[in-house]
């Protein structure tokens, strides 16, 4: 396949907008020998590659975040318990309290200050970073909801408002409400604050994340997907809708209604990465879908700045190159492309600006079969991204690829990978990027994957073998 081949969709620059309206205690251990590795019941991974190996967990790690201060790790687990661990030591700092069901959702603030955790059945907890290590994690805020699918967080900087503003932490559940909670330092303090309710359509809210425009102002617009493959824009002041499309995640015409009775065809969501000359970028206002063999490309643009007016359009559907669900999609940092991982082991780069694939192949094991594609983020300061693996491996590839030549199945053939990691058991279920390092090259310092072995692992990022 031809690595310039043109899917036969318009420009992003040539278009022309329509308007239409338990605790665990700290277990941290080296990496298992090989004939501790030779016992287990599950993948036997040739060599283990973490320098540390975050032992926690009783059950599976489904979910990480890394603390923006790069001084912390939280992992969610199976176990009904969140974990903050010290990253350069490996210690375990903390283990939540009073969740009733597999912890799915762990994130901090902007500024490190909060930390959210959630669970499956809805629970939902924000704890306050202490300012010492004497002093404990305490729980400011606690409330329930449906069956939890997401949680995200708005904190816009300081230095773009007159007066700080408090953090808002927007969560979506199986109904399709989206709640709304103001987190600020009277919330440390005991004050409550009204929790605001959005009301959605009655299908899950699948997915969701902040209007890249409106991050960094005193009007935050929250961008959700619902299972039925409708995407809207809310506005989070006046809790009314701005602009809505509706999507089918499949091969078929993008105007078609979902059926919300069927089996869900979208299965995530993103958005550009809020770099910071952002507001000039050409593709800020954009979002990426991904369905079942295809990505759609949404555009949400103002069109009326005096009334807020706003409209959205499917401008792209880009076929991923098999019928499997697209797992994940992350928008690079450094030139204007997205990546794309699914579950039948495609692996694609986009040109955002063309709307067109430059590139995809599958990966596959060192036996020659394809394995899912789980999780995948792109390098903050390079053009390379990493994906996990349901072999348990973690691999990092190069964004600027441009082979042509095409194999046996028509895909391009795969670039090498610049670097795999291995160690886990088990699927990796989820992936996250630590600091960059201080020094040039600017690249991360460690990847952290959470495993269905329930491990979290800390892998070594070696910059001469990345970018070479």
């Amino acid at each position: 396949m031809d690595d310039s081949e043109d899917l036969g969709h318009a420009s992003y620059e040539d278009m022309d907008y329509v308007e239409e309206c338990d605790d665990g205690e700290n277990r941290f251990v080296e990496p298992e020998s090989d004939s501790e590795l030779a016992d287990s019941e599950e993948q036997h991974p040739c060599r283990d590659d973490a320098i540390k190996v975050l032992d926690g967990h009783k059950e599976s790690v489904f979910c990480l975040a890394p603390d923006p201060l790069g001084k912390y790790l939280v992992s969610g687990g199976q176990d009904h318990v969140a974990i903050v661990w010290e990253v350069e030591t490996g210690a375990q700092v903390f283990t939540t309290e009073g969740h009733e069901d597999s912890v799915t959702c762990v994130a901090f603030s902007a500024t490190g200050t909060y930390l959210a955790t959630g669970d499956m059945a809805g629970g939902v907890h924000v704890w306050l970073r202490p300012e010492t290590e004497q002093q404990p994690w305490k729980l400011i805020h606690s409330d329930n909801v449906g069956d939890l699918q997401w949680l995200c967080w708005w904190q816009p900087s300081s230095t773009c408002l007159t007066k700080p503003l408090p953090a808002v932490l927007a969560s979506g559940d199986s109904d399709g409400l989206v709640v709304l909670r103001s987190i600020s330092a009277s919330t440390s303090k005991g004050t409550i604050k009204p929790v605001k309710y959005i009301a959605g359509s009655g299908v899950p809210a699948s997915a969701a994340t902040f209007y890249l425009p409106s991050i960094n102002t005193d009007r935050p617009k929250l961008v959700v997907l619902y299972q039925n493959a409708e995407l809207r824009l809310w506005d989070l002041k006046t809790e009314q809708p701005l602009a809505s499309v509706q999507l089918d995640g499949s091969r078929n015409d993008p105007n078609v209604v979902g059926d919300p009775g069927h089996s869900p065809t979208v299965f995530c969501l993103a958005c550009p990465q809020p770099k910071p000359l952002y507001s000039q970028l050409k593709d800020r206002e954009l979002l990426a879908i991904g369905g079942a063999g295809v990505i759609r490309v949404v555009v949400i643009r103002q069109t009326d700045p005096s009334d807020s007016s706003f409209v959205a359009k499917c401008i792209s559907t880009v076929e991923t190159g098999d019928d499997g669900s697209v797992e994940s999609i992350d928008f690079s940092w450094t030139h204007p492309y997205l990546a794309y991982g699914t579950v039948e082991g495609t692996v694609g780069i986009v040109d955002t600006v063309k709307l067109r694939v430059r590139q995809k192949w599958t990966y596959t094991d060192q036996d020659g079969g394809s394995v899912s594609i789980t999780c995948l983020r792109w390098s903050r300061a390079q053009p390379v991204f990493f994906t996990s693996t349901s072999n348990g491996e973690v691999v990092a590839w190069p964004g600027l690829s441009s082979g042509n030549e095409a194999d046996l199945s028509g895909f391009a053939k795969a670039p090498e990978p610049l670097a795999v990691w291995r160690g886990h058991h088990a699927m990796v279920l989820d992936l996250a990027l630590g600091d960059l390092l201080s020094t040039q090259p600017n690249v991360e310092k460690f990847i952290f994957s959470a495993s269905d072995d329930a491990t979290v692992r800390i892998f070594p990022v070696e910059p001469s073998v990345l970018l070479r």
